[in-house]
């Protein structure tokens, strides 16, 4: 510390550590359908079956009510949901609009979500469910969530899933994931007729328990991903269908030897792009890019220059560290498995004069030094 040897006011520039970064929230799913009760398209806050029904009515009217069941029972702790008016589902309702906040759009005002499932989008005809599913892809890229998408009753078979989504091929986007078979929702003893429901509900609740016991980056698959509170699988799976459907990008749901159901896949619907193939690595991504988007905010408010530009640096970079310690990459060093960049490579002039700032943040997933690189922009005003 300076010694002052004079009389006066002394003004001392104190070096300040670079603000730190929370990870965002993970495993929040949200959920649009038609329910016995409950305030419309306004999202409410869902941390319990008993909450849900207290807000919305019983958990066996829809398909969502039931996939949010099979949410909490699977390990979800917090849920959106939205009720749409009707009695029955129809794609104007749930799609919604943005103008209005309705359907979709009344997530809007939620801070946070990472999860879609819209298992009502299956119970409707086929142009119906595509057009729900395609506005639905579109709005988790704005929100940087990822959309569980169900099967129709009908593709009962490993061959009918394959068909189907060579039919619905624009579905293959990387935000996206699907599962056959569908799940036996009640003891078959109790009823001749075997009823089956979507998966999506009972699949979130199963990605919200393996990020919060392992993280966002380890795959929803495999012996410890048994699924609760199901019953039965609407078709018993060969090797030789798993072969098949993994190839297709379709994620299984078997039974092992054990009598455990587990989840036994995590490839995206994008299975052909080598960066997008699998589902821990998008939901990282998501997941890193929402975390500086928050976690940078801070900086719209400050001048855009080289000292702003070496603080996001720097705190972008602690962030990343912290994963790298966690596990999230590989790497035996920092170098290996995260970067960043902000500097006149990756700002021009006209970013600078406009207030925008730049990041590339690379990470390695898979290998050492073979990284995903994202560019993060954050407005400066």
């Amino acid at each position: 510390m300076p010694i002052y040897r004079t009389p006066g006011v002394f003004i001392e520039d104190i070096p300040t550590t670079p603000p730190s970064i929370a990870g965002a929230a993970t495993g929040i799913a949200a959920f649009v359908d038609v329910f016995a009760q409950g305030p419309l398209q306004q999202p409410v806050e869902i941390d319990s079956p008993a909450a849900f029904e207290t807000a919305f009515g019983t958990t066996n009217t829809s398909p969502a009510s039931q996939g949010i069941r099979q949410f909490f029972a699977n390990g979800g702790q917090t849920a959106w949901v939205v009720r749409i008016p009707g009695s029955t589902a129809s794609a104007v309702e749930v799609i919604g609009a943005a103008d209005t906040h309705s359907g979709l759009h009344a997530l809007d005002s939620v801070d946070v979500f990472n999860i879609l499932c819209l298992p009502c989008a299956v119970e409707l005809p086929d142009a119906d469910m595509q057009a729900i599913y395609t506005a639905a892809l579109d709005y988790c890229a704005q929100r940087r969530a990822f959309l569980i998408i169900d099967i129709p009753a009908t593709v009962a078979t490993p061959t009918a899933m394959r068909d189907w989504l060579t039919q619905h091929a624009v579905l293959r986007q990387r935000n996206a994931a699907v599962y056959f078979p569908r799940l036996v929702a009640q003891p078959r003893r109790l009823s001749k007729h075997v009823q089956t429901v979507a998966a999506s509900g009972a699949i979130a609740g199963l990605y919200a328990r393996t990020d919060a016991t392992r993280g966002v980056w380890k795959a929803p698959a495999g012996t410890e991903t048994d699924l609760r509170g199901v019953y039965g699988l609407a078709y018993a799976l060969t090797e030789l269908d798993i072969d098949m459907l993994h190839a297709a990008g379709v994620n299984v749901l078997r039974n092992l030897d054990t009598g455990a159901l587990v989840c036994w896949g995590a490839r995206t619907l994008l299975n052909n792009d080598p960066e997008w193939k699998y589902i821990p690595m998008r939901r990282l991504a998501l997941f890193i890019e929402t975390s500086l988007e928050r976690g940078l905010a801070w900086a719209v408010f400050e001048p855009n220059d080289q000292a702003l530009w070496t603080k996001l640096r720097s705190t972008a970079e602690n962030f990343l560290a912290q994963l790298f310690r966690q596990g999230a990459f590989v790497g035996r060093m920092p170098d290996e498995a995260y970067f960043v960049r902000i500097d006149r490579s990756t700002l021009t002039q006209d970013d600078i004069d406009n207030g925008r700032l730049v990041l590339i943040v690379g990470f390695a997933p898979l290998k050492p030094a073979e990284f995903i690189v994202l560019h993060i922009q954050v407005m400066n005003r």
